[in-house]
């Protein structure tokens, strides 16, 4: 009687614990393995890796990134280093740099031989390079460091339009739209004096104000055309870099424009300043001539 009460009891255990259904004992229970379809998912989300176009983005805002941090340093050794020898040692650290990159991936430094424009883009990639830091350079040490920036950012449109130029590609609306937005901008920001009017000229200063506040404005106008002149650079070095493509890596581009910097520094340094040194504090015999053409 026991027996049957204990039966009928863990009967209705499992009839409660499975719906009212009753388990055959003549079956077996087997594990299954996952589908197919759910392994190859999750070996998909395993293996996934970010779309070239993606990584791009992520890279060039990493550039922008670095970039506004060094021109941050530029400014803060205005009085230490001048525009050529900022430039120069620039250039100076990024060669090892480059050579071990270019070792370590089996690159030849020169580039491939094959196609033969490949190396005149890469050599023209180096000069315009060089020339757009350095007028960078040049217009953060003579410019409030924000309008500096900002101003080396209108390289896009400069880029767009080499690029429809040079590499065939195609102008489209939103990138004109965005070319006037940006233009707009920087007028804003550098505020020419033919647009906005200058309440400095109402007369009420002095001849000896007036004149220096004139002189004053004529180097920042200097300076805002030599930062428009080096985004105008910038951009023909991006154009380049796609005109290139995937012949050379992006060791061998940087390699040639550090290599091709050394000479045009030092004779930018020659020539604008006069005399060439390679640290500021290295010659006090010279009296004021360590700023590279500036006021």
């Amino acid at each position: 009687m026991s027996s049957s009460s204990s039966a009928s009891s863990s009967n209705s255990s499992v009839g409660g614990s499975y719906g009212g259904l009753k388990p055959n004992p003549d079956t077996t229970l087997t594990c299954t393995p996952p589908d197919n379809d759910i392994i190859s998912s999750i070996r998909s989300l395993a293996s996934w890796k970010p779309h070239h176009s993606v990584l791009g983005i992520t890279l060039i805002t990493l550039g922008a990134l670095c970039f506004s941090c060094m021109f941050l340093f530029v400014k803060l050794l205005k009085d230490t280093a001048d525009t050529f020898t900022l430039a120069f040692y620039r250039a100076l650290v990024e060669i090892p740099i480059a050579l071990t990159f270019c070792w370590r991936s089996g690159e030849h430094p020169l580039g491939p031989r094959q196609p033969r424009q490949v190396r005149t883009w890469l050599l023209v990639r180096g000069g315009v390079g060089a020339a757009a830091v350095l007028c960078f350079f040049y217009a953060i040490q003579h410019l409030p460091l924000p309008d500096a920036v900002t101003l080396q950012f209108t390289t896009p449109p400069f880029a767009a339009a080499f690029a429809v130029c040079l590499a065939g590609e195609r102008w489209h609306m939103l990138d004109m739209v965005g070319a006037v937005v940006c233009l707009l901008g920087v007028m804003l920001i550098a505020h020419p004096s033919w647009l906005f009017a200058n309440d400095a000229s109402n007369g009420n200063s002095d001849s000896a104000d007036s004149s220096s506040n004139a002189s004053q404005e004529d180097y920042t106008d200097i300076a805002i055309v030599t930062a428009l002149l080096g985004a105008a650079f910038g951009g023909l070095a991006y154009t380049s870099v796609r005109k290139i493509g995937h012949d050379a890596s992006a060791n061998v581009m940087v390699l040639y424009y550090s290599v091709l910097s050394l000479p045009v520094t030092i004779a930018g340094g020659l020539g604008f300043v006069g005399d060439w040194r390679v640290w500021r504090g290295s010659s006090s015999s010279s009296g004021g001539g360590g700023s590279s053409f500036s006021p």
